[in-house]
């Protein structure tokens, strides 16, 4: 009995070491490598064979497709079509399942399982392999893996904000996260006070308008949202215009605000898929109708 306690004790501090360096390696990594060094985690507790991290959208659209590796047994680096409709059909309830279609072969067992991301619209979906072959998952590793799973989904949503932290730091536009609903979970100071004083109806809570993946850029009042896709969230950044400025072209608006990020003509070009030439043109209105001479004059005097 006292044995059995024992190996009971060994094995949940191992489950909570695992639990906590997978929040630890949410600092300083790819969201790639992030993936892979939790993987090595989960297999200081079960032992696993080379399996894979799926991540969709509430409509299935498939955003992330990862090959968790080992070098115990050979695998395809991703899923086919087949395979990857078979663990759509499964509910996101974290309860970890037994496939009995042998979806890789006779002598793999696989274990599926999907869970619910807190604040945005994804789907984790977990394809477990055991490490050897004509053998399969016990019920405690099961258990093991259906716990585990979740902290998998909530440190993936930590990884992907602190992504787009990293990526504003030293950049002084105002800026906030928001999820794929339009809710705001975190906003710098200037963004705050842009969208008080310029947008008499906002009310604190959710962006003034619903975010889409058509639209990059956003004109409210005056106001220019510069709207970017995370990993189930969304970078929102905002400029407001002076009074000088309000006569401009939606278009033309977006350039200034690529102005205010030091954006060469090229990279606006890039950005907003038009030619070099159409930036220059553009520019050549912005200057006329500002009455300001050159890009740094029409920088110094936005907002």
């Amino acid at each position: 009995m006292a044995l059995m306690q024992l190996t009971h004790h060994s094995q949940e501090q191992r489950l909570g070491k695992c639990i906590s360096k997978i929040y630890h390696h949410t600092q300083g990594n790819t969201l790639d490598t992030f993936k892979q060094h939790c993987f090595r985690e989960i297999c200081q507790v079960v032992d696993l064979g080379p399996s894979y991290w799926l991540i969709e959208d509430t409509e299935g659209h498939l955003l992330a497709h990862t090959l968790l590796a080992t070098n115990t047994v050979a695998c395809p680096d991703a899923l086919n079509d087949s395979q990857i409709a078979l663990l759509q059909t499964l509910p996101a309830d974290g309860m970890a399942k037994m496939l009995d279609d042998n979806i890789f072969s006779k002598q793999l067992s696989a274990c599926a399982l999907a869970v619910k991301q807190a604040d945005s619209n994804l789907i984790h979906r977990f394809l477990f392999l055991p490490a050897q072959k004509d053998t399969s998952l016990d019920e405690e590793q099961l258990q093991q893996l259906q716990f585990i799973a979740p902290h998998l989904a909530t440190a993936t949503r930590l990884k992907t904000l602190q992504n787009a932290r990293l990526k504003r730091r030293g950049i002084h536009v105002a800026h906030a996260i928001c999820n794929h609903s339009g809710s705001i979970l975190e906003m710098s100071e200037t963004f705050r006070a842009v969208l008080s004083e310029q947008i008499p109806r906002w009310r604190g809570i959710s962006l003034p308008f619903s975010p889409s993946t058509t639209r990059s850029f956003v004109i409210e009042e005056n106001c220019i949202f510069h709207i970017e896709p995370l990993l189930g969230y969304w970078s929102v950044e905002v400029m407001y215009f002076e009074n000088m400025f309000c006569q401009l072209s939606n278009k033309e608006k977006q350039i200034c605000f690529l102005l205010k990020k030091h954006f060469k003509n090229k990279q606006i070009a890039e950005e907003l898929g038009i030619s070099q030439k159409t930036v220059d043109n553009h520019l050549t209105n912005i200057y006329r109708k500002t009455d300001l001479s050159s890009r740094h004059a029409v920088i110094a005097n936005l907002k």
